[in-house]
């Protein structure tokens, strides 16, 4: 069953169960309404047409929110003129939920009650009450995992925790030391030296080569040239 109705004058087709967002509605967030401007209904056998509003056919919807929509530039400018204007605009819509299609008071078609979507004071807010029941919907997902930390300052014993707790138990600590890049790269270039106190062989890294400055070499070369 649907009906097309006309608000804000614009004309939507809707269903029992549809989400739309039309131009704002002066109602608070969770208020039942509703739309009387009916201008068709129909099904999958018949369709019945108004001329050009249909009589005894209401549409009742509930409102989840009064937001507005994503800003749009609105530009002008003449040419040769010295004239240009730019502003932004952000149009407020109300978010209906369509409950259900009526006629002389007998419901032709229904959909299941919905809540409203619940309102924030603050962004800062909504954003952490968002937080909350993720992580609550993750608290319910995820089981209990125990550490190797958990296993060494804890009192329990190895032998009645989870077959699957005892599997993820497993040390961390590592005894290879880390190298860093530029070390390692010495030690490659490092060139034997003996020790003539002990017959052993140092490894000694080797010293960066200085690089002769260009400008020294152009001065020498000159000085000898008013020798000469």
């Amino acid at each position: 069953m649907f009906a097309v109705i006309k608000t804000g004058g614009k004309q939507y087709k809707v269903s029992p169960g549809d989400i739309i967002k039309v131009e704002k509605l002066d109602s608070d967030v969770g208020a039942m309404i509703n739309l009387s401007s009916v201008m068709m209904i129909g099904n999958d056998e018949t369709t019945t047409v108004g001329s050009p509003l249909m009589d005894n056919i209401i549409v009742s919807a509930t409102i989840l929110e009064q937001k507005r929509s994503r800003k749009i530039i609105v530009y002008k400018k003449k040419r040769r003129q010295g004239y240009d204007r730019k502003k932004g605009h952000r149009q407020h819509l109300s978010v209906l939920y369509i409950n259900e299609i009526t006629q002389d008071g007998v419901s032709l078609a229904k959909a299941e009650p919905r809540a409203p979507r619940p309102i924030y004071d603050t962004p800062v807010a909504h954003h952490h009450a968002r937080n909350i029941s993720r992580a609550n919907r993750n608290a319910q997902e995820v089981e209990t995992v125990y550490s190797i930390d958990d296993a060494a300052t804890s009192t329990f014993d190895m032998d009645t925790m989870p077959a699957q707790a005892v599997d993820q138990v497993t040390p961390t600590a590592s005894t290879t030391p880390v190298v860093s890049p530029v070390k390692a790269k010495a030690a490659s270039k490092a060139k034997p030296v003996t020790d003539s106190s002990s017959d052993e062989q140092v490894t000694v890294a080797a010293k960066p080569k200085a690089k002769s400055s260009t400008k020294k070499a152009v001065l020498e070369t000159a000085s000898d040239s008013e020798t000469n």
